[in-house]
């Protein structure tokens, strides 16, 4: 379930990161929710933020997100790469599943994304 409340303030703290080209960490992200809403719902709501900034085809702005230790977004991410980014996706990981990308193929795929959305934010 989106959170409505929450999707400005999420699309801000997006476009700001990816304005700036840095990252958002995932504590943020669910630092701006209570304690009782679930996962899902925050997932679903950071989801409509990102689409609000620009549909998938154009940017996928879940990139500037970053776990701490990896630095990268969930698998979420690499999922939405795959179905819009097909031909990068298979240039980088040819047929592999998403649960199956080395560190390294992932790291291009970030990259690559993340460069996209910083191009967009600055237009």
């Amino acid at each position: 379930m989106v959170i409505q409340e929450q999707v400005t303030v999420i699309r801000e703290l997006l476009q700001d990161a990816a304005i700036h080209r840095t990252t958002v960490s995932f504590p943020q992200i669910f630092w701006l929710f209570d304690e009782d809403v679930a996962p899902h719902d925050v997932y679903d709501t950071l989801e409509a933020a990102c689409v609000q900034i620009a549909d998938w085809s154009t940017a996928i702005y879940s990139a500037v997100l970053a776990k701490s230790g990896s630095h990268m977004p969930g698998d979420g991410f690499f999922d939405i790469f795959r179905l819009h980014r097909e031909a990068e996706y298979r240039r980088i990981a040819a047929r592999a599943h998403v649960r199956e990308l080395s560190l390294e193929q992932r790291r291009q795929m970030v990259a690559f994304e993340r460069d996209r959305v910083y191009s967009h934010a600055t237009r």
